[in-house]
């Protein structure tokens, strides 16, 4: 082999002793092996790692590791490529802590990787090896990157696109701009819009699933606590509910390995009002609940959830299990009060209550609420007055809403969606209090909301589903 082999950034080339083939296998697994094109060079790399790494907070007990002695710096026999990767690699891994390495399972053992807290060294390394007679070919094509194309014809395809934009954008009511999608007789080996959209909707979940993988990496477990739901799936009113025991445990591993994490704080039964009858919670959900999902380790409490806190009470106090949570969303806001009779109750039976929704699903919100809001227009007119008046004062209704919320005694804690870093700055500013303009807002709206004839819009929603699975048409008020 007479190309030189160049390090990035080096001067110097390394002039290779040739080229060799090799057959790699595990160490006493004679049964896996591999062959590969080996350059052969007179120095790979310094000695890795570059000082020595301490092992006592990691987790080495009963696993085989591929270098028994990775943390004591040494040699390198051989550096295998990228390619190489996915021919040792093996399903399983275990995240570090902050500042720790993780270990990647692999056919030879074992094997750790990323950064340590335990170095003493300020040298850093960095590796790449290109054939010399590539240098020019790389620094071409970085450049082209670099470079704006020259366009030179405008092609049908360009015309359509940029009169498809300019005759059908426009901005809806929600301030978001929107223009209609062009589509072709054919895409690629998809011949119809449902085949494309099966495979966006495919990669759309492969993204969805890495983020929830990796969001929580590194972050001690005891740092933060963990709720999930199941009983309520999909967003097809026939397939939207399922508290069977089944899909109970399918739901929990499925999330449980999306996260990444081997248990959640809170499991919860969702929208437990929606179910074809409480039987089927007291005889399925909840006793698999308690018994193969919080007694081998994969939830810590039970928590249930739901509009009607009737329905709530009542699942409390006949669960064949003791019910740990209790979630209860816009019943205890600003225009319902409807959760603060129950809350003895609940107490009596050593139940955390949680308060959530303290906007009403964004009827006491300066932006208003969705479409499908269930809400009669009696309660969505007087919140609408309420809207417009905290605009003119410039004042978030959103932020009074919670600051109301947090004023009120008997739940255990408030939850707050928030889907902004702009939501997230007014949710932390409610903690200081109320500003003097913010005040005598939020005595007027109390003023406002005291013309309410009803403050709820319970069964509503549960009528409209119903109707519509068997066939119905049913009105706005179902999402």
């Amino acid at each position: 082999m007479e190309s030189p082999t160049l390090g990035l950034g080096q001067m110097n080339s390394i002039k290779p002793l040739g080229i060799t083939m090799c057959k790699i296998c595990p160490k006493g697994r004679p049964e896996i092996s591999f062959s590969l094109e080996a350059v052969v060079l007179n120095k790979r790399c310094s000695d890795l790692p570059t000082s020595a790494i301490s092992t006592s907070t990691l987790l080495l007990q009963n696993m085989f590791l591929a270098d028994p002695q990775f943390n004591i710096p040494n040699s390198v026999d051989m550096l295998l490529g990228v390619d190489i990767l996915p021919s040792i690699m093996l399903d399983g891994k275990i995240p570090g802590k902050l500042n720790e390495p993780k270990a990647l399972n692999t056919i030879f053992g074992w094997a750790f990787t990323g950064k340590t807290q335990f170095r003493d060294s300020n040298e850093f390394n960095c590796c790449l090896a290109v054939p010399n007679s590539a240098k020019d070919y790389i620094l071409q094509k970085f450049w082209e990157l670099e470079n704006i194309p020259n366009c030179s014809e405008e092609n049908s395809v360009d015309v359509y696109g940029e009169h498809l934009f300019k005759t059908t954008n426009y901005r809806n009511e929600y301030g978001r701009y929107t223009i209609r999608l062009p589509f072709k007789e054919r895409i690629g080996s998809y011949s119809t819009f449902a085949e494309f959209k099966t495979m966006a909707i495919r990669r759309l979940r492969y993204l969805e699933n890495c983020l929830e993988r990796d969001c929580l990496e590194g972050i001690p477990r005891k740092a933060y606590y963990l709720a999930t739901k199941v009983g309520r799936y999909e967003k097809d009113p026939k397939l939207m509910f399922d508290f069977s025991a089944e899909k109970t445990k399918k739901n929990i591993d499925s999330s449980l390995k999306r996260l990444g994490l081997e248990y959640v704080d809170i499991l919860q039964v969702h929208d437990i009002e929606f179910a074809s009858s409480m039987e089927i919670i007291f005889t399925e959900t909840l006793p698999t609940i308690y018994e193969e999902i919080v007694k081998i380790g994969k939830a810590k409490f039970i928590g249930i959830t739901g509009y009607p806190v009737s329905t709530l009470l009542e699942c409390v106090e006949k669960s064949p299990v003791k019910i740990d949570t209790v979630l209860s969303y816009c019943r205890m806001t600003m225009i319902d009060n409807t959760l603060q009779s129950f809350i003895p109750s609940f107490k009596m039976k050593k139940v955390g209550i949680i308060n959530a929704a303290a906007n009403s699903m964004g009827l006491l919100s300066n932006a208003g609420p969705p479409h499908w809001h269930p809400a009669s227009q009696h309660i969505k007119d007087i919140s609408a007055e309420a809207r417009e008046y905290c605009k003119k004062k410039d004042v978030e209704l959103g932020k009074l809403a919670v600051y109301h919320c947090l004023q009120q005694e008997g739940p255990d804690t408030v939850l707050v969606g928030m889907n902004s870093t702009k939501l997230l700055e007014y949710n932390l500013n409610v903690l200081n209090g109320l500003s003097q303009k913010e005040n005598e807002a939020y005595e007027e709206v109390i003023k406002i909301f005291s013309r309410f004839k009803e403050t709820h819009w319970e069964k509503v929603e549960i009528e409209n589903y119903w109707k519509t699975i068997r066939g119905g048409t049913s009105t706005s008020g179902f999402f």
